[in-house]
């Protein structure tokens, strides 16, 4: 209900609106989200499980030259399932991003490498990277993400070769040029790829970003790469623009923020090293609900040496912890049945002031933010590999030392 006074009467036109309709709609949104999130979340887990045993199977057929292949088959798949997951949860912004600062410069050599041995001998590669860039704080993998799926699609747009130029310069946007592109006024470090294939048309690029829309045969592409492109660089604060004509070829632009802090160190800011032979010590407790994820995980970090205690709920968490045994690190799920990963771990620091702990899920990042995960802090994807697993175990524990 709402009223108003009618000007120069002394009356009051009051106005009823009948909201149920409107009201059910909300309500049957809001189911069919929640189901989307957690078919997300036990979609992740499944994958975790998938991934993580045909990496430690692959380990143990090493001379079984057909079942490695078999099993690498197995891998691929789940890792295109992965793959697919993350680009459903990247163009709708609901992926959780782990931000440094870093320069892009780094990150381009590497991918020049890498794309070399990737792409046809007859897709050439340039690299034209200005050495007065500055360094950015967004997720490098992330931006890797989105250097790997402007290059794939350069490299489809040149089926006869062609050249693909990666590029990177510094750029002051003043109001006018910043407001065109919903940014601020500022400094920004502008990340190009470009190419001399066939281009596209007006119409093309107007529905460019959208999701599940695609120039390629069905066979090629879902259509989520350039949406999952936009969804990672509007998250990391950035834009992106396309310029392309038709048999002239195409050039996307991105545009990050320059980080006000100094750079974190290298292109994948992670510090440490793959050393498929190091081997640790400790005791790390595991606090998962669901037992195949829990199982896994527990094999994969004992087979690189760690000690490991299960807990399958928050409660059975805090009562290991209020244990006199020596834990190095508090490895949790972020949602649990009965106390959520952050509230166990601040519950847990009263007692342990110097415990780290390193959050997992499989959950979308709204979910995460109202667990009270925020971006930065120490996360660990699902599914995730082993090595990545092992990788940031390692970096979270040696911050502890």
């Amino acid at each position: 209900m709402s009223g108003r006074r009618l000007a120069g009467r002394a009356m009051v036109l009051l106005t009823l609106d009948d909201i149920t309709a409107h009201r059910a709609m909300e309500v049957a949104l809001h189911r069919s989200e929640e189901q989307r999130r957690q078919a997300a979340h036990d979609f992740n887990n499944l994958l975790t499980v998938v991934v993580g045993y045909c990496s430690l199977l692959s380990h143990t057929l090493v001379d079984d030259h057909e079942a490695c292949e078999q099993v690498a088959h197995i891998e691929q798949a789940a890792g295109r399932a992965a793959a697919l997951t993350e680009q459903l949860l990247a163009f709708s912004r609901r992926k959780i991003l782990q931000p440094k600062v870093f320069a892009l410069n780094p990150l381009l050599v590497e991918f020049d490498r890498m794309l070399r041995r990737l792409l046809d001998e007859r897709i050439r590669i340039r690299l034209d990277c200005d050495f007065e860039v500055g360094a950015v704080r967004a997720d490098p993998a992330e931006i890797g993400r989105v250097v790997m799926n402007l290059a794939l699609n350069a490299r489809d747009a040149m089926p006869g070769g062609g050249t693909i130029t990666l590029a990177t310069a510094p750029i002051v946007m003043d109001d006018e040029q910043a407001a065109s592109r919903d940014l601020r006024p500022g400094a920004y470090a502008q990340l190009s790829v470009a190419d001399d294939g066939i281009g596209m048309d007006a119409e093309a690029r107007s529905h460019l970003f959208e999701p599940f829309f695609t120039t390629k045969d069905v066979s090629r592409g879902a259509g989520l790469g350039l949406a999952t492109v936009l969804g990672i660089v509007q998250q990391s604060g950035g834009a992106i623009a396309c310029e392309s004509t038709p048999g002239r070829g195409t050039r996307f632009d991105v545009w990050l923020p320059v980080a006000s802090e100094p750079s974190d160190g290298g292109a994948n800011g992670a510090g440490a090293t793959r050393d498929p032979a190091w081997h640790a010590s400790g005791t790390i407790l595991v606090v998962e609900d669901e037992e195949s994820v829990l199982r896994l995980t527990r094999a994969l970090l004992e087979s690189r040496g760690y000690s490991v205690i299960e807990a399958p709920s928050g409660q059975q968490a805090l009562d290991i912890i209020a244990s006199p045994v020596a834990i190095a690190l508090l490895l949790t799920d972020v949602v649990l049945p009965d106390i959520g990963g952050r509230d166990l771990w601040l519950r847990a620091a009263a007692t342990r002031p110097a415990l780290k702990a390193l959050f997992m899920s499989g959950h979308t990042e709204d979910v995460l933010l109202r667990e009270g995960i925020e971006q930065g802090a120490p996360f660990l994807q699902k599914p995730f590999t082993p090595d990545e697993l092992w990788r940031k175990v390692r970096e979270v524990v040696a911050t502890s030392a």
